[in-house]
């Protein structure tokens, strides 16, 4: 078969990936699908690619084409970022190669957009960190593994157990050279890893070697998530392995120690008969010693399932077999049942096998503890809802078939961030768990309700078509209203839209049209929710009364009368009245504890309350209202020398609105009772705002203030 050139530029035009040739330093030729990547024609690319390349990887970009035509022996691909036509930040694997163009050597670039990866990757960075906290806080240690059995990351309880660091024992061979230094016991515990690894309850103990030198027993029981991945629990069980080789051992001890053991140890005939257990054996299973005395069979404590399996086992025990920690479930006298493992060695007389001894331990909690790992892979830890992954899977799994009809909910809590900042994130957090509550009460059991970002939920409902999915919907509605009825304090604002299909194929689509007509009504909604929310701010600020009684009257007329003195007009009074009234908005922010503290704050306690300035900065931006004094309320702490806060602005560089306010601010405070003093006289006001000027305040304005205050 001849390959024409029409043939070549049949397979460069119809290549899925962008494809471009780079000549002389300019790029020569580029396919559609370049084009529809970059968003500019072929002609328009020629001058502006290397132009639409990020500045900070222009020069790698650059100077790996120059060394791939000079000859010099460069990787095949990597990986750099440019921004399309409308200013978008794109992510792109390219893959390079010499070829020869118009008979001379050019560059044969491919493109693969790896955008979607790189988003995905940041937030399942951000679900791992609030994942990592629950895991920081369980008892035991616990390793994160990839698919090659690198371990990824590890709580405190692990680097208390073993003594190792995360960045000493990352990568799998790192690991096993430390833990296991010799290298015949290394490859037996890499062999029984491998040969065991598809046994879905397993657990292996292994000497390991600590950083400290010390050797430990450690029992590893890991679960499997499906993505290949690996969560190891960890117990240090170098004690309990001392105690059973010390009965192993002094057949004298064995009574002795094996009653003063948490677990049960038995020992049976080969009958299958009981004819020894320590004292943990009454309460365990529930007997009493005269049951034991009468003869108690194992297998009748067994549930009946897993006696056929227990009666396979046996007999390979007593044939020689070592089948290590075998897991059953125990149903006692009462007819409860629990969750046991089993350790069996069989006893031998005259050289044959005369029954089996071992030890049992209930593992309930450690099923429990195993349960709650899985549940947190798909769970939120705050609101208890399913996590994004979850609800990503359960996309997948309707788009495969099975509803004829399927309706998708978003729901957005509005001003969660300024929330938080006001009032810490303990109340952003009881606003989201109120979102999560409401969304439960008004949906079914068999909607799947999700929390699939920092303030974002998402709601399948299978089998829904629009009419009840608008029912569904109202109910939300109605239930935030129920909710902000009883809880006016701290309001609950929800944006939310819909959208239903009947072709479960198009989730994907269904999905990104709820969004979009949930940010539709966001938009819509916007400027009302900002202001009640700045309402709520507002009267927070008032119940919790900052200001000395009068203050605020006081404070506005002074502040008035030296805006006047200055030639403001009124539109500029007005602005300078409301700074009066909420420059100190940001203190609801303020815990009580410092704001209300009597004696000299510390130093963590001052830098504190200097953050009041901040937030409500943050809050003044938030609402419409009082945008226009956002930047005075951040400033008005500012002193004419430069040592206020927050910016360390000095002299004229400091807005006048907010130099007036700190000396009206200032003499209003000296010439008011305070718990902690009495008020000073007017002199003696007078007297500290001239040693305060050119310090802390304007000279020029703090005479004006004077001359204000002589004349009334």
């Amino acid at each position: 078969m001849v390959v024409t050139a029409l043939d070549y530029r049949h397979i460069f035009d119809t290549s899925p990936l962008s494809v471009f040739i780079h000549q002389d330093g300019t790029l020569q030729t580029a396919n559609p699908r370049m084009v529809s990547l970059i968003g500019y024609s072929e002609e328009e690319l020629r001058g502006k690619f290397f132009e639409q390349i990020y500045p900070e990887d222009r020069t790698i970009v650059a100077d790996s084409a120059r060394r791939r035509l000079a000859g010099e022996d460069m990787p095949d691909s990597y990986e750099f970022r440019a921004f399309n036509s409308d200013g978008e930040l794109l992510y792109l694997k390219g893959f390079f190669s010499l070829i020869e163009y118009n008979g001379r050597t050019a560059i044969l670039g491919q493109l693969l957009d790896i955008t979607g990866h790189k988003l995905a990757e940041e937030l399942l960075e951000r679900e791992r960190s609030s994942f990592s906290t629950i895991i920081e806080n369980l008892p035991c240690g616990v390793f994160f593994l990839d698919r090659n059995w690198n371990i990824i990351h590890q709580n405190t309880a692990s680097i208390n157990m073993l003594g190792y660091t995360l960045e000493e024992i990352h990568t799998f061979n790192d690991s096993q050279l430390k833990f296991y230094p010799d290298p015949a016991y290394r490859k037996k515990v890499i062999e029984d890893w491998l040969e065991n690894i598809k046994n879905p309850v397993m657990s292996r103990t292994f000497t390991v070697t600590c950083k400290d030198g010390s050797a430990k027993e450690i029992e590893f029981w890991p679960t499997f998530l499906e993505d290949g991945r690996i969560v190891l629990a960890m117990f240090d069980v170098t004690e309990r392995r001392k105690a059973e080789e010390q009965i192993r051992t002094s057949e004298e001890k064995y009574r002795e120690l094996a009653d003063s053991l948490p677990e049960v140890v038995y020992e049976m005939d080969e009958k299958g008969i009981i004819k020894y257990g320590n004292n943990n054996c009454y309460e365990f299973f529930g007997c009493t010693k005269d049951d034991f005395d009468k003869g108690i069979k194992a297998l009748d404590y067994l549930v009946p399932e897993d006696r056929v399996r227990a009666t396979q086992n046996i007999l390979r025990l007593m044939n020689g077999e070592k089948l290590g920690i075998i897991e059953y479930t125990v149903r006692r006298k009462d007819g409860s049942t629990f969750p046991v493992i089993i350790h069996s060695s069989p006893v031998i007389k005259d050289g044959k096998p005369a029954g089996l001894r071992g030890v049992i331990m209930d593992i309930s909690e450690r099923k429990q503890m195993e349960e709650r790992l899985k549940t947190l892979s798909l769970r939120d830890s705050l609101t208890g809802l399913y996590n994004r992954s979850y609800f990503e899977n359960e996309i997948e799994r309707l788009e495969s078939g099975g509803f004829n009809k399927v309706s998708v909910i978003i729901c957005d809590v509005d001003g969660l961030k300024i929330i938080n900042d006001s009032f810490g994130h303990g109340s952003g957090d009881a606003l989201l768990i109120a979102a999560a509550d409401v969304l439960r009460s008004s949906l079914r059991d068999s909607d799947i309700i999700a929390r699939i970002g920092g303030d974002e939920f998402a709601v399948i409902l299978p089998n829904c078509g629009h009419t009840a999915a608008q029912r569904a919907f109202n109910r939300i509605l109605k239930a935030v209203e129920n909710y902000n009825a009883a809880n006016p304090a701290l309001p609950l604002s929800l944006s939310a839209g819909f959208a239903t299909t009947n072709d479960p194929l198009g989730l994907g689509d269904l999905y990104r049209e709820a969004d979009n007509n949930m940010y539709r009504e966001k938009l819509h909604q916007s400027k009302s929710t900002r202001s009640a929310v700045v309402q709520t701010l507002v009267k927070a600020m008032e119940a919790r009364d900052y200001n000395t009684e009068g203050h605020a009257e006081r404070l506005l007329v002074l502040v008035s009368s030296l805006g006047k003195a200055e030639g403001f007009p009124k539109q500029r009074l007005d602005d300078l009245s409301l700074l009066a009234k909420f420059h100190d908005i940001g203190k609801v922010g303020i815990p009580d504890s410092i704001l209300f503290k009597p004696g000299d704050l510390t130093h963590l306690e001052l830098i504190e309350m200097q953050r009041h300035c901040e937030i409500g900065h943050r809050i003044a931006q938030s609402a419409p209202e009082l945008a226009l004094i956002a930047d005075w309320i951040l400033k008005h702490h500012e002193w004419w020398n430069g040592e206020g806060y927050p910016l360390g602005l000095k002299g004229e560089e400091i807005p006048l609105e907010c130099r007036i306010l700190s000396i009206a601010d200032a003499y209003d405070a000296m010439t008011s009772d305070r718990p902690y003093r009495k008020a000073l006289s007017q002199p003696e006001a007078v007297a500290e705002l001239n040693r305060c000027a050119g310090t802390q305040f304007d000279p020029k304005l703090v005479q004006k203030f004077i001359k204000i205050l002589n004349m009334g």
